[in-house]
């Protein structure tokens, strides 16, 4: 095998000074010119499918279930179709019609930079918080089934499979964690957590495979170690939906407040008004 390498090392650099001193000038700079263009169409391709790959991921995250070349086929019909009516509005003279094709393709540009970007983020931020309760509710289901079963154990396999029905965001993923599951339990619980991709989803899993290498006797353990982790985030969770609604509220309240003077002032005119037409007759 060594000896292959040396002779590969010593053919290669053989070949290229071989064709470098018969070819022309014109030749090598063609070449050159032909090798450094397949480098950068290369480069270019993986930098797109780099691209591509991480705004499938931000679709999954925010719980979009297209591809991105769907996305993208569905926007380009799209700004066609704007393209022939802003083609038609200019036929009419009417130049404000090619406003809506420029308009629609900076929306709907999905990279950073650009409000459908934005948009993807505050979507992935809803998902999350919807995935962790789910996960939250399967703790709960989990923990209840721990209690339940802790005199005549059960396996992990079966808690997950007894209970995924009854988690309907998270049955996609429990149902592939389950294929793969008796084969390779680990690899199928961190697959699970990447896919759902929360905090709690990862400190879930974490939990299920302690009780898989412990067994049924550090289950109960496992559960309860982490039950005021869990109940601090639905807390702060919580504490945030209040929060939302209390300036919600007094948002409102304010506004009503603001119809309420416009009201009272346009009554006093009206008696006012009609206390002047009295006196004038």
């Amino acid at each position: 095998m060594g000896a292959w390498w040396v002779l590969a090392l010593g053919v290669i650099p053989a070949v290229f000074f071989f064709v470098s001193a018969v070819q022309t000038e014109s030749e090598r700079i063609r070449l050159r010119a032909r090798v450094m263009g397949r480098l950068y169409a290369a480069r270019a391709k993986m930098r797109s499918r780099s691209e591509e790959s991480e705004l499938q991921t931000l679709f999954y995250a925010a719980d979009i279930p297209w591809k991105v070349s769907t996305y993208r086929m569905l926007r380009w019909m799209i700004v066609a179709f704007l393209l022939v009516w802003a083609g038609f509005q200019v036929f009419h003279r009417q130049l404000w019609g090619v406003l809506p094709p420029l308009f629609f393709v900076v929306l709907t540009e999905p990279h950073k930079g650009f409000p459908m970007h934005s948009l993807l983020l505050l979507l992935q931020k809803q998902a999350t918080k919807k995935r962790n309760r789910s996960v939250y509710l399967l703790y709960r289901l989990l923990y209840q089934e721990v209690l339940v079963f802790q005199d005549r154990p059960v396996s992990v396999y079966d808690l997950l499979r007894r209970q995924w029905p009854r988690v309907p965001r998270l049955a996609p993923f429990l149902q592939r964690c389950l294929l793969t599951y008796v084969e390779n339990p680990k690899a199928s619980l961190e697959r699970f957590a990447e896919e759902v991709g929360t905090k709690q989803a990862k400190t879930l899993t974490d939990m299920l495979w302690q009780m898989e290498e412990g067994g049924a006797k550090v289950a109960l353990d496992v559960f309860q170690a982490n039950y005021e982790s869990f109940q601090a985030d639905r807390k702060a969770d919580f504490k945030a939906k209040i929060s939302a609604r209390s300036l919600l509220a007094t948002g409102l309240v304010m506004v009503g407040l603001l119809a309420l003077d416009r009201d009272i002032n346009v009554l006093v005119q009206i008696y006012t008004s009609h206390i002047l037409q009295s006196a004038m007759k």
